[in-house]
């Protein structure tokens, strides 16, 4: 399975060419009703409780068809400002419990307000995402290191950490977000040297992201990498490694535009993080898009893994709703 993504709901013409490409586990209907479902429940949030969905609040069945409301529960993580809005983590659970949905909530003020560097200004060194050819000359040597990877001052300059509801970090491989602006975008300069966020969704808690230090790193066993990836070397102090697949759209061709992406990341062996990675420009269209996520055959324990990632855009909220669905279990 590759991850891939699409707009408004169409596969790209690159997504359904690629080997191993998996069918989306949803029609566009049933895409359109979810949606529909998320933007209900918005309003029914409580910060750090449990709020069973009342009349008005819950959505009709995925076929649209009216067939009666479902009790659905919503559970607030953290939230925070950033750049003029509120970005939030949530979590929806089924009427028996089970947990259908991993979010957040990202107003559009987060992404037209997010400063970019002025013209000419030199993506940001040492951010450890590599060209897909593992061949190539321009990969980095030295494993990467030494600049903040964001404009924060949380790990790695990240701009906002904001931890999950413990429902999602007990039964699924989440832990909490770090959230990543970069400017004028980082290296290699002539792929993702456009101003973009890094939404890195982590598995492990903060302590362990501040831990990494880039100092002999460990290659992941074969069945600790996701089918179709592949790790390039290069390192980032308080992130780790980033593994790429080479058929993602910016690399179909030498000057093929960066937009949208999905990189997953390593530390120790272990897979730590699952990242969407988005320019401001692309956001400010406000295009709907998603990604399928290719499963490891082994993760180190026994959790809920997601396959499938969908970014909406709610115009009535003027924010993004991005959630990860479709889990399965790994060990």
């Amino acid at each position: 399975m590759s991850s891939h993504f699409d707009f408004d709901g169409n596969d790209s013409p690159d997504a359904a060419t690629r080997p191993g490409a998996a069918p989306a586990n949803r029609s566009p209907r049933e895409r359109r009703a979810s949606r529909r479902m998320r933007i209900a429940l918005r309003g029914c949030l409580v910060a750090g409780t449990a709020l069973a969905v009342a009349a008005g609040c819950g959505g009709g069945g995925s076929g649209g068809d009216g067939g009666g409301a479902s009790e659905t529960t919503v559970v607030a993580g953290d939230t925070q400002e950033l750049f003029g809005g509120p970005v939030s983590l949530w979590a929806r659970l089924a009427a028996d419990g089970s947990l259908e949905a991993v979010g957040m909530t990202m107003p559009f003020a987060a992404i037209a307000n997010a400063p970019v560097a002025p013209a000419g200004t030199a993506a940001a060194a040492g951010c450890g995402h590599q060209r897909a050819s593992l061949a190539s000359a321009s990969a980095s040597a030295d494993g990467g290191g030494g600049a903040p990877h964001g404009s924060g001052d949380g790990p790695a300059g990240a701009v906002a950490v904001l931890k999950f509801p413990d429902v999602v970090r007990e039964q699924t491989v989440f832990d909490h977000l770090e959230l990543h602006w970069n400017p004028s975008g980082h290296e290699p300069e002539n792929i993702y040297g456009r101003p973009h966020y890094d939404f890195h969704f982590y598995t492990v808690p903060v302590s362990d992201v501040l831990a990494v230090d880039c100092a002999n790193p460990v290659q992941p066993s074969p069945d600790r990498m996701p089918p179709g990836y592949a790790l390039p070397p290069g390192c980032v102090p308080e992130m780790g490694q980033h593994a790429i697949d080479p058929r993602s759209p910016e690399y179909a061709a030498v000057d093929a535009k960066f937009s949208a992406t999905f990189l997953i990341g390593f530390w120790d062996g272990g897979l730590t993080f699952l990242e969407p990675m988005v320019t401001k420009e692309f956001l400010m269209g406000t295009p709907d898009f998603d990604f399928d996520i290719p499963v490891p055959a082994a993760f180190g324990r026994s959790t809920a893994y997601p396959t499938h990632f969908t970014a909406s855009f709610d115009a009535s909220a003027e924010a993004y709703e991005m959630e990860f669905t479709d889990f399965v279990a790994v060990q």
